[in-house]
């Protein structure tokens, strides 16, 4: 008899693991074949050439002064850069957290995220470009400036670097409570004090993610410095590039190893990030902290605070100008105003087609991405809880592996096949890109209900198992996609890596084509630029706006139940007495 009962349970469990893991199938087979197996295969091309297996391909790095000055000068920048962006991210994100505009400034911080890669360059040539408004005032001062060096380089990273930081670190103020501050008055402490000894020490796990995070996303940063120099900067990514989609010189074994070893360096560095729980770990904004009566911020916070903010704005109201104006010579401010740029760019059928082609590859993908992410979760969530954290993982990988690494790998798998070079290669690339932010978004709002007991009640009243999750567990998920959707759309929108090594102009999205137009009037430039803008933003903003009320709903919820458990020990203690 005990051993029938064994066999039965072992068959009912391995019935319940089969029924679990089965719709993770074509998870793992995307990731496996458009993630991992990339990847193994840029390792193997690394180890391989014409004298057989070896390391015959990074002696052949170590040997050429032109590539180790390409990882020094990509190492340099993404140090100081990461360095600038968390310094200046910790002062930004005290001052808006004692802000009582911070959810405006939280916004504006989460639009200019997007503000990055191919329309970044090209709003810095505005400003601080040769013939930009910024540079022609340093002329007048007598100061000089190259925003094509590593130095200009370094300005645009730490950019791009602050939204980032600035969304890292603020949920981090959580862990230093007013109480803290006010025991510290108490025993005589000055706030600098306080911040030196308490403060800085309790921050110090999040602001080293937060400059590990930055510096992996700096290493792997491909399309800002790309679009500035075209290419002629000697960085990792643009080295990698040029060996797989040049017009001179391939070298795909040579370009395995220079990827082998950028994977490394971003794996080693985003390793601390997640073990400090930064944004890997939550998509969503940290609870309100009010400012007391009478409480302000220090006057170098708030210099701090208002120097970043303008800092980021000045990029994209010099670029919003430039897009009005008539003409700008050499003079500070434009001759005068007119909307010619717009209407031109906007009766030309090339830029609505690269409009159009964007929006239906970023939804697509999107698409693709939630109907292989949500399902796994869910019913691994109700019936194999051991294997969620395997499963989180598989989704939050890809954030680990930089976009021209992966490139690499599917260039020289799928070029041979009926899909290399054609937008279902680039489809599938973006879906595995997406996971990372649906995969989170969806497992967040898992983790306000109990999907389990949601299941077994539909069950319970008659329910197939596919109709209790559509009926009773998809409606309560739907914000969660929504926001984990609006995000991943967004970030595809600004995607110009994958698209320009991977296809290329024969599939002219809306990066490609702002890129492809460089060399036309800097004010059409400026208008293509401001239109890419906007989308992002009004995306990132219902994205903000959908995240954010989900976490005051959950705020509200917990602040319900601890009343109702207050009450009830109050009951509890009258009663006894």
């Amino acid at each position: 008899m005990a051993k029938v009962r064994r066999s039965r349970t072992v068959t009912r469990r391995g019935a319940w693991f089969m029924k679990a893991l089965a719709p993770s199938g074509p998870l793992i087979v995307v990731s496996l074949g458009f993630l991992l197996l990339p990847l193994c295969w840029t390792v193997w091309m690394s180890l391989s050439g014409p004298h057989g297996i070896g390391l015959q391909n990074y002696r052949r790095i170590w040997e050429s002064a032109f590539l180790v000055q390409s990882f020094k000068n990509s190492i340099s920048i993404s140090a100081w850069s990461s360095l600038w962006g968390t310094l200046l991210a910790l002062g930004a994100s005290m001052g808006i957290r004692r802000s009582p505009i911070r959810d405006r400034m939280l916004s504006f911080c989460n639009s200019v995220s997007n503000f990055s890669g191919v329309p970044l360059a090209f709003a810095f040539i505005v400003i601080l470009g040769t013939q930009g408004a910024v540079t022609i005032l340093l002329r007048r001062w007598g100061l000089s400036w190259d925003l094509y060096s590593n130095r200009g380089l370094t300005v645009l990273y730490t950019y791009f670097q602050l939204p980032l930081g600035i969304l890292t670190l603020y949920p981090a103020l959580d862990g230093v409570g007013r109480d803290l501050k006010e025991a510290a008055r108490t025993l005589g402490a000055s706030d600098a004090r306080f911040w030196a000894k308490v403060g800085i020490p309790i921050l110090m796990p999040s602001i080293r993610g937060t400059f590990c995070l930055l510096f992996a996303n700096a290493m792997g940063a491909y399309a800002t410095a790309y679009a500035l120099t075209s290419g002629a900067s000697n960085l990792v990514p643009l080295r990698i590039s040029s060996m797989v989609a040049g017009d001179v010189f391939l070298d795909f074994n040579l370009a395995s190893a220079m990827s082998s070893l950028l994977l490394i360096a971003t794996l080693c560095t985003v390793a601390p990030a997640l073990r400090a729980g930064g944004p890997l770990g939550s998509n969503e904004p940290a609870a309100r902290q009010d400012t007391s009566p009478g409480e302000g911020v220090h006057w170098s916070v708030a210099a701090v605070t208002w120097g970043t903010i303008g800092f980021l704005a000045l990029p994209v109201g010099a670029t919003l100008l430039h897009s009005f104006s008539s003409t700008w010579g050499a003079s500070i401010l434009p001759d005068g105003l007119s909307l010619k740029w717009y209407r031109q760019l906007l009766g030309d059928p090339r830029f609505l087609y690269s409009v159009l082609r964007s929006l239906g590859i970023s939804a697509g993908a999107v698409i693709l991405a939630s109907a292989l992410v949500i399902p796994p979760l869910v019913i691994t969530r109700c019936f194999a809880p051991r294997w969620q954290p395997l499963l989180e993982a598989l989704c939050v990988a890809p954030l680990a592996v930089p976009p021209v690494v992966s490139s690499v790998g599917l260039l020289s798998l799928y070029s041979p096949t009926p899909i290399g070079g054609t937008p279902l290669l680039l489809l599938l690339s973006y879906s595995v890109l997406c996971l990372p932010f649906v995969g989170r978004s969806v497992s967040s709002a898992l983790s306000s209900i109990n999907p389990r007991d949601m299941m077994e009640a539909a069950m319970t009243l008659g329910m197939s198992q596919r109709q209790a999750l559509a009926r009773a567990v998809l409606p309560n998920l739907w914000k969660g996609i929504v926001s984990g959707g609006l995000i991943s759309f967004t970030v595809l929108m600004g995607e110009f890596a994958l698209a320009n090594i991977i296809i290329g102009t024969r599939f002219e999205t809306m990066q490609i084509y702002i890129f492809n137009r460089r060399g036309v009037s800097g004010h059409l430039m400026s208008a293509m630029v401001m239109i890419h803008f906007a989308m992002a933003s009004a995306l990132s903003y219902a994205a903000w706006r959908a995240v954010n009320r989900r976490s005051k709903r959950r705020r509200l919820q917990h602040r319900s139940l601890e009343t109702l458990r207050r009450g009830r020990e109050t009951v509890h203690v009258v009663s006894s007495n």
